[in-house]
């Protein structure tokens, strides 16, 4: 995915992109991010028991239960993202564009797209929730 992408076409690619590597991709920015030095030492200690792989997917799950609130406050409350979902659960491009739209204003550094992705594979009710 280079940079010089474009919102649609990162939607469109990520439609055909596991969950398990959504998660990593995740993970990877985080730890390429501004905070990536605390990702960092989280996985450090994993790295004789895990993979690569493993260890982006745990920095991701960090990444998420730190930026949670953040989220669920972008994307919960936000009737066009509901109305889209209630009318067609499944159509997961627009419903990724949506929350794209929707956590873009809350300027933290991460990957929106993806992020986006994964909050429509798996659902609001799943970031809307309390905990995991």
């Amino acid at each position: 995915m280079g940079s010089n992408m474009s919102t649609n076409e990162n939607v469109e690619f990520l439609t055909n992109v596991s969950e398990d590597r959504l998660w990593e991709l995740i993970g990877e920015a985080a730890l390429d991010g501004p905070d990536g030095a605390s990702y960092i030492s989280l996985v450090d200690g994993l790295a004789a028991r895990q993979t690569r792989g493993e260890r982006a997917r745990i920095a991701g799950e960090t990444w998420l239960a730190r930026h949670r609130k953040a989220l669920q406050a972008a994307v919960c409350g936000n009737e066009h993202l509901r109305t889209i979902v209630s009318s067609d659960p499944g159509a997961y491009v627009e419903v990724a564009r949506a929350v794209a739209d929707a956590i873009l204003a809350i300027h933290l550094v991460f990957p929106v797209t993806t992020i986006s992705m994964l909050i429509a594979r798996k659902g609001l009710d799943w970031i809307c929730a309390d905990g995991t």
